[in-house]
């Protein structure tokens, strides 16, 4: 397998490709295309499979037929491409890399909401080729605990805040939810979106806290009354469904995976403003049904899941 250097592929070799027997190789395509060579030697002479998790490092398809003596390595060789990305996001985001990745590989993997949109893009794109894998969480991890339930608490995480994220929004927000509080976890990418936000919050005083990269998840969203992730888009997030099974209310941005779990009532519009969050955060806060039908939700997306999909696409 080879991934990215933490997140979703970490966490998809731990619980799913491991017990299928894969090594985990993490391969850095910003070093020298000459050690990438080196690496890519080393998969294919070793391995009936690879297993690749995002075009960017799924880029070793292309980089593989520079090799020489891999093309014929190819044939003997199966990789299988796995995305947890929208479609028109990915494509936006790569382009032609996406496409000559999708293209080359002998499996593609995808969420089911993703495949049913795949065809737009790659409409010469064989169907025999797709299986279905979703992204999963370790519900004995992610619980609830109602006990350590704060009331009025709003949760925001992210391993990286960059302004797609839309943080500002959020932040903003709470000028229309006097009486609530705001915990921000994660780092920045950029500094000067980092200034510009820790400056909105000032206004707000304690009520906006930066809690920095956040090691205990379980613990922060057992605690807290919604999870919140304002981006303009998000391909499925993993962490969205980490709260709900946390017993967490949600909001996030319509498109993408979220409508394969996200009950319609928690989605915001597209160009949704700060006043829109705020309000359909009070407006969700009196709907008490919304945690039940969370928590019964991501029962579906148990990492035993995931591992009987992925062991259907590699068997076929």
């Amino acid at each position: 397998m080879s991934g990215g250097n933490h997140g979703f592929a970490y966490d998809f070799y731990q619980h799913v490709l491991k017990s299928f027997g894969f090594d985990l190789y993490q391969l850095n395509f910003g070093e020298k295309l000459a050690r990438t060579r080196y690496f890519l030697r080393l998969l294919w002479k070793k391995y009936k499979v690879i297993w690749c998790c995002g075009d960017g490092r799924g880029f070793l398809t292309l980089l593989a037929k520079t090799v020489p003596g891999l093309k014929r390595r190819l044939k003997e060789t199966e990789l299988v491409v796995r995305f947890h990305r929208e479609v028109a996001v990915r494509f936006q985001e790569s382009g032609w890399k996406a496409y000559a990745t999708i293209m080359a590989a002998d499996k593609v993997v995808w969420t089911y909401y993703c495949f049913t949109k795949l065809h737009k893009y790659v409409p010469k794109l064989p169907r025999s080729r797709f299986f279905v894998v979703h992204n999963g969480i370790d519900l004995d991890v992610y619980n609830t605990d109602e006990t350590q339930r704060a009331d009025n608490t709003i949760l925001t995480v992210s391993n990286w805040h960059r302004p797609r994220k839309r943080l500002e929004t959020l932040i903003s927000a709470m000028e229309y939810l006097p009486n609530w509080t705001l915990n921000i976890g994660g780092n920045f990418l950029q500094r000067d979106y980092e200034a510009y936000c820790k400056s909105l919050a000032q206004r707000y005083g304690g009520r906006v806290r930066f809690i920095g990269f956040v090691h205990n998840k379980a613990e922060w969203m057992r605690q807290a009354t919604f999870f919140v992730m304002p981006s303009n888009f998000e391909g499925w997030s993993t962490q969205l469904m980490e709260a709900m099974a946390c017993g967490c209310k949600v909001l996030r941005v319509e498109g993408g995976g979220a409508s394969e779990f996200v009950p319609a009532k928690e989605l915001l519009p597209r160009g949704f403003t700060d006043k829109d969050l705020a309000r359909q955060v009070l407006w969700l806060d009196e709907d008490d049904s919304i945690v039940g039908a969370n928590l019964a939700k991501v029962q579906n997306f148990s990492w035993e899941r995931v591992r009987e999909e992925t062991e259907v696409a590699l068997q076929a």
